[in-house]
């Protein structure tokens, strides 16, 4: 038996860009932009509250200017995400100004402060802690938030403050990357127990799901072998049994024992094919058209029928067990029909393979299912069932003297039928022994 191939498991790097992806759509999203601007106007009027500029250490037309900035970094982000998409190279550059951005705005107003003990640290160690959370060790994010205390420092130099506040921004700049630097390994290492637990579940799954192919496949082949040295041999017996006894009678034109014979000839080939399709090593696409090929050109050259066989997609493909001895039977009971009570005499098999199953087109130029008694009929009507218990369509057109045509649509494996052995089973014996 083919072995089950590795399951689709999933790795850091992909687990993580779809979080970034997710947190993306979040952080774009209209509403959330609109609540964002909003906290930052907020933030730029803080000084016209009497007594803020004090403990601020900023005036209005600082921070003014810092909400305009911050405010047009996060929509004109939003603008490249819209436009190119979250997987874009123009995005990545966009997104990474932004984050820029908003490390630097509370770094240079911490800069233009009275010393480096400002409030202005808070936006910038939230970032950190976000940036960790969100993104995990991102070298991007890491050489990002290490040019803003250094941009503080630099302000503060440049406004000849004391070396207690340029060596200040540096240290409080350090404090905050190592807080965003061990932030950062706790979340990268959850993602990877995470990934870890999802791809062992993944494996378990596929193990499991393994067994029970392998346990289901050895019980059909125990099936099918009881049922081919029992029932087989029984019908086989009992057609040698018929085929002497219309020797010892002395007489080739007995009728009885002509139906007698070709019922049992019938159910021999009927079991056949009901052990062929329940072999777990014999249901590819390529088998299971090349036998039922021949199975129908058999028929109807017994018959004298002109037969037309053709398939159309990819057949290297592998139904499920129920799919494949519904497609056989769906064809088989088509086929008896249209050799027993339709007089035809040309028969056209159309089957299509697609990804999520196969669909079949059965056509005969005989006088028309309409025209067939409720009892011969039966078939027809088993054809629906058969296929509807697998989650599939079937339709049946006819009219008087323009022949029937059967389409049925099956697929592929279905979720509502388990794959197990008595749903394999249960519909050959049923026809077996109707028949």
């Amino acid at each position: 038996m083919a072995m089950s191939p590795e399951p689709n498991l999933a790795s850091v790097a992909a687990v993580r860009r779809a979080r970034e992806a997710h947190h993306a759509a979040e952080l774009r999203d209209p509403k959330t932009l609109a609540q964002a601007s909003l906290l930052f106007v907020a933030l730029s009027a803080l000084p016209l509250i009497p007594g803020a500029v004090h403990v601020l250490g900023t005036p209005l037309r600082f921070t003014a200017v810092y909400g305009v900035v911050m405010v047009a970094a996060m929509w004109i982000t939003f603008v490249v995400f819209r436009l190119a998409g979250v997987e874009s190279r123009a995005y990545r550059v966009a997104d990474t100004l932004e984050t820029f951005t908003f490390a630097n705005g509370p770094a240079v107003l911490v800069g233009l402060g009275p010393n480096v003990a400002s409030v202005w640290w808070l936006p910038y160690f939230a970032l950190c802690v976000y940036q960790a959370s969100a993104c995990g060790r991102r070298v991007s994010d890491g050489v990002v938030l290490g040019i803003a205390p250094a941009a503080a420092a630099f302000v503060f130099a440049l406004r000849a403050h004391s070396a207690v506040d340029v060596a200040g921004a540096i240290g409080v700049g350090w404090l905050a990357l190592t807080t965003w630097y061990i932030a950062a390994g706790a979340t990268d290492r959850t993602l990877a127990d995470q990934v870890e637990r999802e791809n062992l579940r993944a494996r378990i799954v596929e193990l499991e799901r393994a067994r029970e192919k392998a346990v289901a496949g050895e019980e059909r082949r125990r099936i099918a072998m009881e049922l081919h040295d029992g029932v087989g041999a029984t019908l086989t017996s009992a057609r040698l049994i018929a085929q002497l006894a219309r020797r010892q009678r002395g007489t080739d034109d007995d009728d009885a024992f002509d139906a007698l014979e070709a019922t049992l000839k019938d159910g021999l080939a009927d079991l056949r094919l009901a052990l062929w399709s329940l072999d777990p090593e014999e249901t590819s696409w390529p088998s299971v058209l090349g036998r039922l090929r021949r199975h129908c050109g058999d028929v109807c050259a017994a018959a004298s029928l002109t037969l037309a066989f053709d398939v159309e997609g990819d057949t290297t493909g592998t139904p499920s067990p129920a799919t494949t001895l519904a497609f056989v039977r769906v064809v088989q009971e088509a086929l008896t029909n249209a050799v027993r009570h339709a007089r035809a005499t040309r028969i056209e098999i159309h089957v299509v393979l697609r990804e999520g199953g196969v669909e079949v087109a059965f056509a005969d130029d005989g006088v028309g299912a309409s025209e067939v008694s409720a009892g011969e009929g039966r078939g027809l009507a088993n054809i629906q069932r058969r296929v509807q218990a697998l989650g599939g369509t079937a339709t049946i057109a006819a009219a008087p003297d323009k022949g029937t045509r059967v389409v049925a649509r099956l697929p592929a494996a279905s979720a509502a039928v388990p794959d197990r052995v008595a749903d394999a089973v249960a519909p050959a014996a049923v026809v077996l022994a109707r028949e």
